[in-house]
């Protein structure tokens, strides 16, 4: 039986439909090209009586299979329909277990 097709990651991060192309510049002068989904929280999100949300940088989803050379310091560009912008590297990917990474960005 053929998985579901919210579990087949390149299915979700295609550029057609929901996700960006992206591009990360490594330190070492090499290049990673992948699809991310792009999210900006600008709203604190209330989770409850002691746990507030207070991290608001802009955050880039993507397989964790293709940024296992991204580290912290890279670059990483979107190109959005208006343009592309390009954003500093904070942390390495952050797994979630699932295949799927969360690079944590700041706007340059």
């Amino acid at each position: 039986m053929p998985k579901p097709a919210w579990e087949d990651l390149d299915q979700f991060l295609d550029v057609d439909d929901f996700a960006f192309p992206a591009v990360v510049h490594l330190q070492g002068g090499g290049q990673v090209f992948l699809p991310v989904i792009f999210d900006a929280p600008y709203v604190e999100g209330d989770l409850g009586d002691a746990n507030v949300r207070d991290d608001f940088k802009p955050r880039a989803t993507c397989k964790h299979s293709l940024v296992s050379a991204v580290r912290r310091g890279d670059t990483i560009t979107i190109t959005f329909p208006e343009g592309a912008r390009t954003f500093d590297i904070l942390t390495a990917p952050q797994s979630t277990g699932t295949g799927i990474a969360e690079i944590i960005m700041a706007r340059q």
